[in-house]
């Protein structure tokens, strides 16, 4: 469970965004946990990420996947000082989980992903098909 500070904020349609604050402190616990150094390196890509996911949000076509690509897009940039595609793979499944649902893919398909999301050969719709075809839905509090 996470800290109440750093739950992510629910907008007035439902998508969960994931904070600034949520994002450095998910990255400086897996840097702690894999290594590399925490931090942002690039201020205006993080910014950048922000404000696209809240216009991913804002948008007619918002689903948990489109949001998630555009975390996992914009965090393959590079904003951090290291751990960028751990950061975005991370990053990707923690949007999905709090909107509902599990990343499961395969370990090879996440790796393949992952490296053509930063070799530029992926854009948010091919991320956002991908993220819906390796996820599944949570079980409701209702199911639990």
């Amino acid at each position: 469970m996470l800290p109440d500070r750093l739950n992510p904020p629910k907008p007035p349609e439902g998508l969960v965004l994931l904070t600034r604050p949520f994002l450095l402190q998910y990255h400086s616990r897996i840097q702690a946990l894999f290594g590399g150094e925490p931090g942002v390196a690039r201020t205006a890509f993080l910014e950048r990420t922000l404000r696209e996911a809240q216009e991913v949000a804002d948008g007619e076509q918002a689903t948990p996947f489109t949001l998630g690509a555009a975390y996992g897009l914009g965090i393959a940039r590079g904003p951090f000082k290291s751990g960028n595609l751990r950061m975005a793979a991370a990053a990707m499944a923690a949007c999905l989980g709090v909107n509902g649902y599990t990343l499961k893919p395969n370990p090879r398909s996440l790796i393949t992903v992952m490296r053509n999301l930063a070799e530029g050969k992926m854009d948010r719709l091919a991320m956002a098909t991908w993220l819906r075809a390796n996820s599944e839905a949570l079980p409701s509090e209702d199911e639990a």
